[in-house]
């Protein structure tokens, strides 16, 4: 993928963070004023600033993307664990997944404007400092999502990680699965070559995704061996796709 900071990416990075941060506190009225519909629709309205967000990646700055193994998305409501690279796959996969929420930092809520509007996307906004506690909420809340419909997206290594850095899995993700008896879903992006981690230029390149098969934990199987299985089938399809 080129990563020159060319005059050109300077501009179409500039003309796309304008656009899409500029849409925001539209986003924001939207839905303070869809508070009381349904919560899935209000998040299908919301959710259009992601399919936004990965068109002007697409058109824009030339960031376009494939996918491999659609096929293996379940029936059913599930977990989806995923590397994390970059912002691209928070929003970029809206248009690709089932309709999903995030577990996600407290923080990220509170921030002005885009952390309101993310509030009323229904997400779970979890403590990190409290252990105990946010375990509780993402089993309740979860449990809870996933009655009204929503897939859960997790990305068990806890905060973007460059391509080529290798973050352990935190377990939470096994936990959640074994508890509420949910399918787990490896989800693997190149992402961050792209749109690299903190980073204000987005490059153009082909993102790749890929949806690997459904893995379930065995009985009495220990949350760590079971995040374990995950971790592999990610690290190895994200060797595939590594550049």
């Amino acid at each position: 993928m080129n990563k020159n900071k060319t005059l050109l990416v300077f501009i179409r990075s500039t003309l796309f963070w304008g656009i899409t941060l500029g849409l925001i506190p539209l986003y924001m009225i939207i839905g303070y004023l869809l508070f009381a519909v349904n919560p899935r629709l209000r998040h299908k309205v919301l959710s259009t600033w992601g399919l936004i967000f990965t068109l002007l990646a697409k058109y824009l700055c030339g960031i376009k993307y494939i996918v491999t193994g659609l096929e293996n998305l379940p029936h059913t409501p599930s977990i989806i664990a995923s590397n994390h690279q970059s912002t691209w796959e928070t929003f970029g996969y809206v248009p690709i997944l089932p309709q999903h929420i995030w577990i996600l930092k407290r923080e990220l809520i509170r921030l002005p404007f885009f952390g309101w509007t993310l509030k009323m996307a229904s997400p779970i906004a979890i403590d990190r400092a409290n252990k105990v506690g946010s375990t509780q909420q993402i089993l309740s809340q979860g449990a809870k999502r996933l009655a009204q419909g929503f897939w859960i997206l997790v990305f068990p290594e806890g905060t973007r990680v460059a391509p080529g850095v290798v973050k352990p899995f935190k377990v939470g993700v096994a936990r959640m699965a074994k508890e509420l008896d949910l399918l787990v879903v490896p989800v693997v992006n190149n992402a961050g070559y792209c749109m690299p981690r903190s980073s204000y230029m987005l490059y153009p390149g082909i993102v790749e995704v890929i949806i690997d098969k459904p893995l379930k934990a065995e009985i009495n199987e220990p949350a760590d061996k079971f995040t374990a299985r995950i971790e592999e089938v990610v690290r190895r399809n994200l060797a595939k796709i590594s550049k």
